[in-house]
């Protein structure tokens, strides 16, 4: 049972009360019913009952194996029991007495239902576990058992402790400033005076600590960062020696010049990081190293933390405090792909562009991790410097815009023609399937033709061209005429050998919670060896992984839902269709379940378009229907879709690839000969 006004950490004891109460044990009965107290009183009567459906409730809390939830699932149980006894019960009397010509309304007779009815509930007024202790309180003279705090537990804590350049993860004691004192002196072997400044997320700005000042203590233990500051620090100057044309760093983070000393501000114009130092210093930077020296790649999450270790350490050595040049935030993207060579986008001109490109307005993971930076910063820090010599590399967003592989249209045939041609498919009969298909190779030219000009919604081509819903192939021949045989094999090619295994390697080592989920139920399904189950897990996570919107648990499954909709094996599909869904692009539909689908269809305007009985070569028809059909993607799936277009079916220039491709990407070709 729960008390207000409880500290945190307490501990307690239950003292025991005094009155303890003695329940009969089962088959003894320890409350003597007086009969001369049953009179014509419903309310004796009722009280009565209602003493012994507490002395009921009374032995079953004697059970130690007896929960209260036990206790009240039987309480149910045994009302529903009484009630509909004595409604059948009732009912027959009803019956009996009717027979025997008795009067039924009579104070008598009135009076003997009346019992029926009061009896139907035994538990009223003992219904839940409050309305129980308080009857027990009240008639059994039960005392609470009476909670005392014994004292406060006060529990260590980890906290960021920076020190010059260096940051640490510390346990320290929030209790005592002094005590925390002395375990930074001996974490960071400080040798001199020092005093400590504390800020915790209610606040933008450092606070001196002084161990004296109330006010002081109460930021030192509400603070989640920590600042050391020495008094040589306040007196440090930087040595400057003759002109140095590269700067170099030291163990810890510094930059320095040939001499070993820190350059004066306006030569510190060409940088180099040590990935390596930084990382070292990080507590999550070995588990970084250790996944890319295994898996040869790095998942979204450790890059993120990768980005966000070496733009710190940009943000600590820049020349100008929160805004680094475009030329250091430049060396700062060659260092990191210098470091993990298979991270390039090789695909861009210079393969550092996703890091940080300067071309235009800058972009970038490491200008995304400066922007977010900036949000957190005093106001009078947000001022950006004005720089006169700002020269920046130039960026390209690809090297050569690759050649289209769409093929020329062929040129449309007379509309006679053509007119008696789409009139033979619309009436031909299914068996003339080569016939139909020849027909709408024929019509191909027409057909393009009057969907670029006229760009008429899927119900109105799919009402000129029903032969898209029933007869096979249709969509593919089209795709295949319009950007070539090896164009439009790619997708059934590589999806399997070489895409899905590496996205299902991601999915194990990430921590985003909707991936874990998908990829603990691939493992857990009996069929997991299957190509089957490996596409559909591996497309689904994908899917995941490539969100249009917020990184939202919420946002991630409306996604998957867009592509793909699960319904049981049974369901009506005309029924299904009548079903209004406005404004939605097509999607597929899957009688089954992700581990056990038995077919699948496109879905758009209310109408349905079959598809082959596997995932893979269903979505391979949904991405090819968008492109002969000229259909904008699902605002939820356009990654989803770039993805698929520009790397797997090389549709569109690689070099400007949104950064989340360019991560899976890179983790493809790293980990397979693709």
């Amino acid at each position: 049972m729960g008390y207000p006004n409880q500290p945190q950490n307490a501990v307690f004891v239950n003292v025991e009360n005094d009155f303890p109460v003695d329940v009969a044990e089962p088959g003894q009965d320890n409350f003597e019913i007086d009969q001369e107290e049953i009179n014509d009183d419903n309310n004796t009567f009722l009280e009565i009952m209602k003493m012994q459906a507490a002395m009921f409730i009374g032995t079953m809390l004697s059970d130690r194996n007896m929960t209260h939830a036990s206790i009240q699932r039987v309480v149910n149980a045994v009302t529903d029991l009484t009630s509909n006894t004595l409604t059948l019960l009732k009912t027959r009397m009803h019956s009996v007495l009717t027979g025997f010509d008795v009067d039924l309304s009579t104070p008598q007779c009135e009076r003997l239902f009346s019992l029926f009815e009061a009896v139907e509930n035994p538990f009223l007024g003992l219904e839940t576990r409050y309305k129980q202790e308080k009857y027990f309180e009240e008639n059994f003279r039960i005392v609470k058992p009476k909670t005392v705090a014994l004292g406060i537990r006060m529990e260590m804590k980890r906290i960021c402790v920076t020190y010059g350049e260096k940051t640490k993860l510390v346990l320290v004691d929030p209790t005592s400033v002094n005590d925390t004192l002395e375990i930074i002196r001996k974490k960071f072997s400080i040798h001199e005076d020092f005093k400590l400044l504390a800020k915790y997320d209610g606040i933008t700005k450092f606070v001196d600590i002084d161990p004296d000042d109330e006010d002081d203590v109460y930021v030192f233990e509400q603070s989640t960062e920590l600042l050391v500051h020495t008094t040589s620090q306040e007196n440090f100057s930087s040595c400057s020696s003759g002109s140095a044309d590269t700067i170099l760093v030291d163990s810890e983070g510094s930059f320095l010049d040939e001499d070993g000393c820190s350059p004066p501000p306006s030569k510190r114009s060409c940088r180099i990081i040590d990935i390596n130092n930084l990382l070292k210093e990080n507590y999550k930077g070995s588990s970084i190293l250790a996944e890319y020296q295994k898996n040869n790649t790095l998942t979204p999450q450790s890059r993120r933390i990768l980005v966000n270790v070496v733009t710190a350490g940009l943000v600590k050595v820049c020349e100008t405090p929160y805004y680094p040049t475009a030329k250091e935030k430049t060396e700062c993207a060659k260092a990191i792909i210098e470091r993990f060579p298979s991270l390039k986008n090789r695909y861009s001109k210079h393969g550092y562009e996703h890091f940080f490109c300067a071309e235009g307005k800058q972009t970038g993971f490491i200008q995304d991790r400066l922007k977010n930076i900036r949000r957190h910063i005093p106001e009078e820090s947000k001022k950006r410097p004005f720089s006169q010599n700002s020269t920046s590399p130039s960026c390209p967003a690809s090297s050569k815009s690759q050649k289209s592989s769409e093929c020329s249209d062929p040129t449309p045939i007379s509309e006679e023609e053509a007119d008696q041609l789409v009139s033979f498919c619309r009436r031909a009969t299914s068996d003339l399937k080569k016939d139909i298909t020849d027909a709408m190779k024929k019509t191909y030219g027409n057909r393009m033709l009057w969907i670029t000009n006229e760009s008429p919604t899927l119900a109105e081509i799919l009402q000129k061209y029903p032969r898209y819903i029933d007869a096979e192939g249709l969509v593919n021949q089209d795709f295949q005429m319009k950007f070539g045989d090896e164009v439009s094999r790619q997708l059934l090619m590589k999806w399997d050998s070489s895409i899905a295994p590496v996205i299902l390697k991601l999915a194990e080592q990430t921590s985003t919670t909707a991936i874990r989920e998908l990829f603990m139920e691939f493992n857990e399904n009996k069929d997991s060896s299957s190509y089957d189950c490996l596409g559909m897990y591996a497309l689904l996570i994908c899917v995941l992984m490539l969100p249009s919107h917020a990184r939202s648990k919420g946002m991630r499954k409306q996604s998957l839902s867009m592509l793909i909709d699960f319904r049981p094996i049974g369901t009506v599909l005309e029924e299904y269709l009548t079903q209004d869904r406005p404004n939605r692009q097509p999607y597929l539909l899957c009688l089954g379940t992700r581990s056990a689908p038995t077919q699948f269809f496109i879905i758009g305007d209310r109408q349905a378009i079959k598809c082959e009985d596997n995932i893979v070569a269903a979505v391979d028809k949904l991405f090819k229907l968008h492109f002969v059909f000229n259909l904008e993607y699902a605002a939820e799936l356009k990654l989803f879709y770039k993805f698929i277009e520009t790397f797997v079916f090389k549709l569109s220039p690689l070099g400007q690839l949104p950064n989340k491709i360019v991560e899976i990407v890179a983790a493809i070709e790293s980990c397979s000969s693709f």
